[in-house]
């Protein structure tokens, strides 16, 4: 089969032939069909700023183990790093590709043993089309899931829809886990990459009744008026804090949702979010950064981070509700895919986001 590697950090990803897996007695091989590439996590990784997905290594890249000049500014931390042997890390050469859907076409002796499955009352069966969880290779034509990451597509999703269940599963928990704490009436996305877009249409179906998005694209900001947003502010061109608290009353909004995980979506959060408020941290941030951090405590302020999920069985009510939002029109994901790309010209697919990453809202990789 064919199967994506990169050989070391910010090297061109590299398209060989590897052998077929075959799944385990709690698998299922999946005939990838399409992969989406995560602009965030997919990126880093070929950086060298976030572990590869095979590596092992759950959560941040060790720090000593990154080459980055943006650390220079963080040198204060370095005494505080967690440290790990270089030579207990051996990532490379790395499969890629976490974001995929596809095909069951051979299912293990024991994946539909009670307690496995997302659907308790449907066994999984060669033929049927399924949305992927924690998959490392999606970037090849076949992979080995355990029965537990993989969901029945209902029929008028489509793999484009399912390529995206990876993504939203976190970004729709952590949503979730906020409203559950205190229902928001207003609601501030900052960043309208994918999962902002994302975060703008789940915050509207779960009730939020003022929904307000800062993204300096305007083609963007056109989106996300189109899904669902209230107000659209350019950041570049208007003074974020004080647009806020004139929308607001000068309250702040009941729950900032975080999607970008850089430095212009990160340091507004502690004066544009209300006191008591909370904020959804969506966005993965990968180097230290400067952050007013006292305004949490004074301000009463509660983050929720993406949760760590083991598997789609342990969030199995949540994915039926993805499910049925994308079914009821409320959530746009495969119609969130602005480009397509073969798996030969994968390389293409990242160059893409260098030369017209406003242009990009998610990229495909049909397999």
């Amino acid at each position: 089969m064919k199967q994506v590697l990169l050989n070391e950090p910010r090297a061109q990803l590299t398209v060989v032939d590897a052998p077929t897996p075959s799944p385990a007695e709690h698998e299922v091989l999946v005939r990838i069909k399409v992969a989406s590439v995560c602009s965030s996590t997919d990126r880093k990784i070929i950086a060298g700023f976030h572990p590869p997905h095979s590596s092992g290594i759950a959560g941040m890249q060790p720090h000593h183990l990154v080459e980055d000049p943006r650390r220079a500014s963080a040198t204060a931390l370095a005494r505080f790093y967690p440290r790990v042997e270089s030579s207990e890390w051996a990532p490379y050469p790395a499969v890629m590709g976490h974001e995929a859907a596809g095909e069951i076409v051979q299912v293990g002796a024991g994946a539909n043993a009670h307690g496995l499955l997302v659907d308790a009352d449907r066994p999984l069966r060669v033929g049927d089309r399924v949305a992927t969880f924690k998959v490392h290779c999606g970037f090849a034509e076949y992979a080995a899931i355990g029965a537990g990451n993989v969901a029945v597509l209902p029929p008028s999703l489509t793999y484009d829809d399912g390529s995206l269940l990876e993504p939203v599963v976190p970004n729709y928990n952590c949503l979730r886990r906020c409203f559950a704490l205190a229902e928001p009436s207003s609601v501030l996305v900052l960043g309208q990459g994918f999962q902002g877009l994302v975060t703008t249409q789940v915050a509207r179906a779960l009730g939020a009744d003022f929904i307000i998005v800062s993204e300096p694209s305007a083609k963007k900001r056109r989106l996300a008026i189109e899904l669902g947003a209230d107000v659209a502010i350019d950041p570049n061109a208007t003074d974020l804090t004080d647009e806020i608290h004139r929308l607001t009353g000068d309250q702040g909004v009941d729950l900032v949702a975080e999607c970008g995980g850089i430095e212009a979506t990160v340091q507004p959060i502690p004066y544009v979010v209300r006191r008591g408020g909370t904020v959804a941290q969506i966005g993965g941030i990968e180097v230290p950064l400067l952050f007013d951090y006292g305004y949490i405590h004074f301000r009463h302020i509660t983050i929720v981070p993406s949760a760590f999920i083991p598997t789609l069985t342990a969030v199995r009510h949540e994915v039926a509700e993805i499910f049925d939002l994308v079914e009821t029109g409320q959530l746009r994901l495969g119609g969130l895919i602005s480009h397509w790309f073969p798996l030969v010209e994968v390389n293409g697919a990242f160059d893409l986001f260098g030369s017209a990453e406003d242009a990009v809202t998610k990229i495909a990789i049909n397999v």
